[in-house]
């Protein structure tokens, strides 16, 4: 068993490309909508279908990583991702786009389940968790940046730029993974079973489990969360208050410093109290700032300092998602990608679903958003009661 580990730069690197290729496209929906002539409704599916294509794409990429191991699953992936980048500059038209934007989405996904399922190579609990926390404060630096840079990308070159981009930083990441990626300590090339009968076996033991249950429930309460604050920023900031693209993502990186403050200050919470207390005050905080938003909802509609109630539900939720994963990791070993993958596409397509329902809702009245995060937030804090172990 060898000793060498991924730099947690370089897993960060790939946990954060999902979401940079998210957030890069952001402020462009707007003029997507206009150029392929349809509403949008119809524009923003450029996001949520990418996002349900991620999450049913990893019970796929699991297991490939678990039997052909990291290496030739990531280059295979990213191979993949270029492809659909291809099809995203090239479209003629909003069906064309979409079926990019589905192909990036299960691509892209292999190098999420690679970063987090790393951190099981660790086998203590407190040490993976603040892994965990590094990875999600490297993954917070896309909010801050990301919409921006897209954002000028767009105005300065137009919106098939922005694919370019993500292609270059996808053949980049292609790149390092010969110099910066290894294989898990705990990981042997596989004989004798098919890759598929490997997979039936290994998806059998792992949800055979209790805690990846209770973990699986909590993480995609504070990720829909996250996905609500997504997906509906763009259109109640850009559309309903008439920002500028440029501004917007100015505005949107104010959430990014807050989910990085919020994983710096849970690393060193969880080292003065307990994980219970970490998960009752980010609890607390979420409903606290979902409770508030609603009220000011309807006591002053939408506005600035009403939206602003949501940096109490990101720094809430990213006290309590890393020692839940953690948590529901727990007892994979072999299987960490196979598990992770699970994980992710319980969260991922649950919190697409219900995120979608969410946004649909907040074009007839934007109350609504505080609804779906006091929804969330009020689960979160009922399934943190079972991690008593």
């Amino acid at each position: 068993m060898h000793n060498k580990t991924t730099s947690v730069f370089y897993l960060g690197a790939l946990a954060a490309f999902s979401l940079l290729t998210f957030d890069l496209f952001q402020p462009s929906l707007p003029t997507i909508t206009t150029y392929f002539h349809t509403w949008y409704a119809i524009s923003q599916l450029t996001l949520s279908l990418y996002c349900f294509s991620f999450g049913l794409a990893q019970l796929i990429w699991g297991p490939l990583i678990d039997y052909y191991g990291r290496k030739k699953s990531l280059a295979l992936s990213f191979w993949i991702f270029l492809l659909a980048t291809l099809i995203c500059i090239f479209s003629i038209n909003i069906e064309l786009l979409l079926l990019g934007r589905i192909i990036q989405g299960f691509s892209v996904c292999c190098a999420n389940v690679v970063a987090f399922s790393s951190a099981r190579d660790l086998e203590d609990e407190n040490e993976r968790t603040k892994l965990l926390s590094y990875l999600l404060t490297i993954i917070a630096i896309s909010p801050i940046f990301a919409p921006l840079l897209g954002s000028i990308v767009h105005v300065q070159y137009g919106w098939r730029a922005v694919f370019v981009l993500m292609g270059l930083i996808g053949f980049l990441l292609l790149l390092l993974a010969n110099y910066f990626l290894y294989e898990s300590p705990y990981w042997v090339q596989q004989k004798g079973n098919s890759v598929s009968s490997s997979a039936l076996d290994k998806y059998g033991e792992v949800v055979s489990h209790r805690r990846i249950w209770i973990g699986t429930i909590i993480i995609t309460a504070t990720f829909t969360c996250m996905l609500l604050m997504v997906l509906n920023a763009p259109y109640l900031m850009i559309e309903k208050m008439s920002f500028s693209p440029v501004v917007f993502s100015l505005l949107f990186a104010i959430n990014g410093f807050v989910l990085i403050a919020s994983n710096l200050a849970g690393i060193q919470l969880r080292k003065k109290y307990s994980i219970a207390w970490n998960f009752n005050l980010g609890s607390f905080l979420m409903i606290f700032g979902s409770v508030a938003m609603l009220y000011l909802f309807y006591l002053r509609g939408l506005t600035l300092f009403t939206l602003s109630l949501t940096f109490f539900i990101s720094f809430g939720l990213n006290l309590v998602s890393p020692p839940a994963l953690s948590y529901a990791l727990t007892d994979y070993r072999e299987d960490a990608g196979t598990a992770t993958a699970l994980i992710n596409t319980i969260r991922t397509i649950v919190a697409t679903v219900f995120a979608v329902l969410i946004s649909i809702l907040v074009l007839r009245n934007v109350a609504f958003l505080a609804v779906g995060f006091l929804i969330c937030s009020a689960l979160c804090w009922l399934f943190t009661l079972f991690c008593k172990d």
